[in-house]
């Protein structure tokens, strides 16, 4: 925080700041350890019937050279910079 601070942040948002991405750091940790869902009875077609925006999504993410390191990185850089700065494609 007082590295932020030292660069004009009020106190109060550089807390809020390192506070976020702590946790968004923590949770994608925790995804990657846990262990592989239980698929026994999961039907994907039903499933991208019911959801095909979020199927599309993922599918359209995860393009041939992309990781989940490039995702938490997205993440982190919507968090610290805001939305408009986020990279694509």
């Amino acid at each position: 925080m007082s590295t932020l601070v030292a660069r004009g942040m009020p106190l109060h948002q550089a807390r809020v700041m390192v506070l976020t991405v702590e946790r968004v750091t923590i949770g994608f940790v925790l995804e990657e350890q846990a262990p592989p869902p239980d698929t026994e009875g999961f039907d994907l077609a039903e499933y991208t019937a019911a959801y095909p925006t979020m199927i599309v999504g993922i599918t359209e993410y995860f393009k041939p050279g992309r990781t989940v390191d490039d995702l938490f990185l997205e993440c982190v850089t919507l968090v610290v910079e805001g939305p408009s700065v986020t990279r694509s494609g």
